[in-house]
């Protein structure tokens, strides 16, 4: 991680932010928290938890691939499972991926959810269901 988004912050906002944890405030922090995670050159990765029936694996996830897509869903299981992703096409019929409770389409960018869903610790928590 980094500090840069944070430190480019008006005083004012930063000074918002840390009030915002001291009295457990939480609107204006996640309102505070969603500008630092969407700002251009927040963070080049993803922290992931990604949790399975057997462990939990904890993930440095880049945002982009190479050629400056976004990495999604799809890549990081196709990345941290190989032999899931072996058969191709047929990768969605093997297992599902929840965040927040509900199945997230492999197509979504790791960022997005990041942004709309991690948890105080900052980390994306995705649990994998192999069928």
């Amino acid at each position: 991680g980094t500090s840069t988004a944070f430190m480019s912050m008006e005083k004012q906002k930063q000074m918002k932010l840390w009030d915002s944890v001291l009295e457990t405030q939480l609107d204006p922090y996640w309102t505070l928290m969603e500008s630092l995670a969407l700002a251009p050159g927040a963070g080049k990765h993803v922290p992931v938890r990604l949790h399975t029936s057997k462990s939990v694996a904890v993930l440095p996830i880049p945002v982009f691939q190479s050629e400056g897509v976004p990495t999604t869903v799809e890549d990081l299981i196709r990345q941290e499972f190989p032999l899931l992703a072996v058969q191709g096409a047929r990768l969605r019929e093997q297992f599902s991926v929840r965040w927040q409770g509900v199945e997230v389409d492999l197509s979504a960018p790791l960022w997005w959810l990041h942004a709309h869903g991690s948890y105080l610790d900052h980390f994306l928590a995705l649990v994998l269901r192999v069928a």
